[in-house]
């Protein structure tokens, strides 16, 4: 096969819905002599941030000079995104290889599970000094629970995926506590008082040190904009004293820290064309915290795509007072909620909205009528945020292949009233 027939047969795969059992991932991880067990780890799980503290970590191990791998999920444009050591994604002779040397073994995997034992495998070869793994959905029957690591980090924990993981905090909260190994350190982002308590619970009950990460910690810039990023930057760093302890020699973390990027998340891709991968009622929180303090509600047009099991009435009630008009788009997805219902509900919250259902048409459109004071903000979902990089990238002069100023402070105009 080649890369394009080996990206086919995976996308095969992603119909395969998520299963509430470890076992499949176990048995293939022990066929090929549990890769994953070569190797030290950490584990990311979490609602929001798991990226970004994933990106975070890397960046202190790789800046240290230690060959560091980096598992994550969704990817925004290639699938090879998924995969990185240090600051190279995988290549895609690898993804071929791999992809049939898997084959070979078994056709039981879902699309994440695949990817993740591509994963795994490709980190034992190049025979990496510490890998980074996200969780992809939850914690317990997550496919990347076969891990043993060095130290557990778990952000920000709200809402979301709630079909598989509970529809209460402490539902939710369990199912990621899933990660938690016997004895392990663990590292908590500050969380609401029903989260906190499950977590202490499990964390006692399994015999794991528990550490609370505070944003105050973090006084210098950091790479990711967002006030939220702090607390990000503080499970990164606490992770980062854990690991000193089990003889990882790591140091120079603000510079790490202030070096770290991460497309998508409150990317100026241009000067006024902000990214965010908000996608749930927290992501749009925070979202909305930025755009209060960096843009002017007057000048600020939202393009708003999103899949229907979300809680769009709660993202857009976040949003909404932010901006002057929302434009909607259909999300590239089977998963992708009607246009026609989020501007229902969107016009009952006072917006000014239109409806279409090209991106990358919206997205010119917009663009070209912008004034130069103001501000073009694409949110709701991380496969519309793909989209505009991958379209902006081929049509625009600026490649996908590099990350955009993240950090880049916008003055609100004088003319906000």
């Amino acid at each position: 096969m080649n890369f394009f027939e080996s990206q086919t047969y995976l996308e095969t795969l992603i119909p395969k819905d998520f299963r509430a059992d470890l076992k499949p991932m176990a048995e293939v991880c022990d066929h090929f002599g549990n890769p994953q067990l070569s190797y030290p780890t950490v584990h990311v799980c979490g609602t929001n941030g798991k990226g970004s503290t994933c990106a975070f970590l890397q960046n202190i191990c790789a800046f240290n000079g230690f060959k560091t791998g980096r598992m994550i999920s969704p990817h925004l444009i290639r699938l090879t995104e998924r995969i990185h050591i240090n600051a190279q994604e995988i290549d895609e002779e690898s993804v071929v290889l791999l992809t049939d040397e898997i084959r070979e073994k078994t056709n039981d995997l879902s699309y994440f599970e695949f990817l993740t034992l591509m994963g795994f495998l490709f980190f034992q070869r190049q025979q990496i000094d510490i890998a980074v793994i996200e969780t992809g959905l939850g914690g317990r029957w997550d496919a990347t629970n076969v891990v043993k690591p060095h130290v557990a980090v778990i952000t920000s924990i709200s809402f979301d995926h709630m079909r598989h993981l509970g529809n209460t905090l402490t539902a939710i909260t369990t199912e990621k506590c899933g990660i938690l190994k016997e004895g392990m350190p663990v590292v908590t982002a500050q969380q609401p008082d029903e989260v906190m308590q499950v977590i202490e619970q499990i964390s006692r009950e399994r015999g794991c040190e528990l550490f609370v990460a505070d944003p105050r910690m973090i006084s210098s810039p950091l790479g990711l904009a967002g006030e939220h990023q702090k607390q990000n930057a503080a499970c990164a760093a606490v992770a980062t004293s854990i690991l000193k302890t089990k003889g990882f020699s790591l140091s120079n973390i603000e510079k790490a820290l202030l070096k770290t990027t991460w497309p998508g998340r409150l990317e100026y891709l241009l000067p006024n064309v902000l990214l965010d991968g908000a996608h749930n009622e927290d992501g749009c929180r925070k979202l909305a915290a930025y755009l209060r303090a960096h843009c002017d509600p007057f000048k600020t047009i939202l393009v708003f795509g999103v899949f229907r099991d979300k809680n769009y009435e709660a993202m857009l009630r976040f949003l909404q007072p932010c901006v002057a008009k929302i434009v909607i788009v259909r999300a590239p997805s089977h998963r992708a909620a009607e246009p026609d219902e989020i501007a229902a509900i969107a016009v009952r919250e006072g917006a000014k909205v239109s409806c279409k259902e090209s991106i990358e048409e919206t997205f010119d459109d917009c663009f070209y009528s912008l004034a130069p004071d103001e501000t073009l903000v694409i949110a709701g979902s991380l496969s519309v945020v793909g989209a505009v990089r991958k379209h902006v990238g081929e049509h625009y002069g600026i490649s996908h292949n590099t990350t955009a100023t993240t950090s880049r402070e916008r003055t609100v105009a004088s003319s906000r009233r």
